[in-house]
């Protein structure tokens, strides 16, 4: 009998041991919307347990796709969770081992919404909406067959079989490809090739639209909400113009003399007189010699000039640059980089040299095909296959004393004119010219003559000729 008494405390124990295995937390319920129709309004979940549980307090507890975290509250049995939609339809789960029970079990597999609901999601009914369209290029060149392509970016994955736009205006090109993103599905490209021919001109302009007809939709299926929208649409009323009439600007500045004790007004506007706009302080640079007090008007500003009032800080030649693609016109051609050089009065002196032919000339040249400083065009030639050569000689030196200077600092020079007295006693064998200096700022003057702008009686063309100009006088003292 003590036996069977043994044994029947060891039941007793087993059975009492056996009751110390508790069944996981389960959950009684998941509800939210059938679906959503606006994107950016968050969606409530409530989240309803069998029992008081512990442990959903954070967003790690969850796998959310369609959706972003927002927010957890709740404890015991009832919870709301809120999330953003992100695009697409939405499911979700409590992830297995958040929560545990009173007496410490844990959720051995994960909750998930579409098999608390019996397979339903939260489905995205919400259109999707194009946030921005940009483009890698401002501008197209009239000559080139070359392409733009667009950056379509929208608030949620697009399909990428359901893509359709199209160009407004279709003389200027043609869509090539459209496609998906490599590593943002929210982003569609569209490759424009530009079409150069005669149908295109000045006045053409590449725009880009989406579809009128839903025919552009989300990974859902749902047409984007602003249908019809335009690059300009969102651009400000911005294009893709042809550059095929380029933005050159221009100054009556450019090129004159300053008085270094007081304040300078350069003004620049577009060489035809076109509407402009976008210029900003930081697209100009000007040398260290020289501040920048104000530029007027502002870069929103539609103008046909801007003006610019800079004080001297030193002396010799002020140089003021405008950077490229600074200033826009109203079809969207931008400037190529500008200069603007003012001289110095006090160091503005005046030489001459000659230059000299060989032999007798049949055309001769002129003061701009004489290149002060740095070559600024290219010069008059008919090269005939039978050239010759016709050498060219400097006559002589400057005749004014104080253009030597021993210094070697960058110059500009200005071509005053031409006077035929120093060529005085030249053979009639050969040829002369005489020109007239103005130094502009200190340091060695390099004078340039291109080839092939002087030619004889058999059409031979002239050489090149380089020289330049040094002083030799005692540097100033400041």
């Amino acid at each position: 009998m003590k036996l069977l008494r043994v044994c029947s405390l060891c039941l007793f124990i087993l059975t009492a041991g056996a009751g110390l295995v508790q069944a996981a937390p389960e959950i009684d319920s998941m509800t939210g919307p059938l679906n959503y129709t606006d994107q950016s309004s968050n969606i409530s979940v409530s989240i309803e347990f069998k029992e008081v549980v512990t442990g959903l307090d954070d967003q790690q507890d969850f796998s959310i796709t369609g959706a972003d975290f927002v927010s957890l509250s709740g404890s015991g049995t009832s919870y709301t969770l809120l999330i953003a939609p992100t695009g697409g339809d939405i499911d979700l789960d409590i992830l297995t081992g958040a929560v545990q029970d009173g007496s410490g079990a844990s959720n051995t597999q994960a909750f998930t919404y579409s098999s608390v609901n019996s397979g339903a999601v939260i489905e995205d009914d919400a259109e999707p909406i194009l946030v921005s369209m940009a483009a890698d290029h401002d501008y197209f060149e009239f000559t080139s067959w070359e392409s733009i392509t667009f950056i379509l970016t929208f608030n949620e994955p697009m399909n990428g079989d359901r893509l359709n736009v199209y160009m407004v205006d279709t003389t200027a090109g043609g869509i090539n490809w459209i496609r998906l993103d490599d590593t943002d599905n929210s982003v569609i490209l569209v490759d424009v090739v530009l079409i150069a021919n005669d149908n295109v001109t000045e006045s053409s302009l590449v725009d880009l639209s989406l579809s009128t007809s839903n025919l552009v939709k989300d990974a859902s299926g749902n047409g984007v909400a602003n249908s019809g929208v335009s690059f300009s649409d969102l651009n400000n009323g911005a294009v893709i113009g042809c550059r095929c009439d380029p933005l050159s600007l221009s100054s009556p500045q450019n090129r004159t003399i300053y008085d270094s004790q007081s304040s300078v007004t350069v003004t620049i506007g577009a060489d035809d007189d076109r509407t402009i706009s976008g210029l900003e302080r930081s697209e100009i640079i000007i040398s260290d010699n020289a501040t920048i007090d104000s530029l007027s008007p502002s870069s929103t500003t539609d103008t046909t000039s801007y003006t610019i009032v800079i004080t001297p800080t030193g002396s010799g030649l002020i140089e003021l640059t405008v950077s490229e693609d600074a200033v826009w016109d109203d079809a969207r051609r931008s400037n190529e980089e500008f200069y603007a050089r003012l001289t110095d009065g006090s160091v503005a002196l005046t030489g001459t040299f000659a230059i000299t032919a060989t032999e007798p000339v049949k055309t001769g040249f002129g003061v701009y095909e004489v290149y002060i400083g740095t070559p600024a065009k290219m010069a008059f030639g008919r090269p005939d296959g039978t050239h010759q050569g016709l050498n060219l000689a400097n006559l002589g030196s400057v005749t004014n004393a104080d253009m030597a200077f021993d210094r070697t600092d960058p110059v500009w020079a200005i071509l005053a004119g031409t006077d035929y007295s120093l060529c005085t006693g030249i053979s009639s064998a050969g040829y002369c010219q005489k020109y007239e200096i103005t130094r502009t700022a200190i340091g060695a003057i390099s004078v340039n003559v291109p080839a092939d702008v002087w030619m004889d009686n058999k059409w031979d063309m002239s050489e090149a000729l380089s020289f330049s100009i040094d002083d030799t006088s005692a540097p100033e003292v400041t």
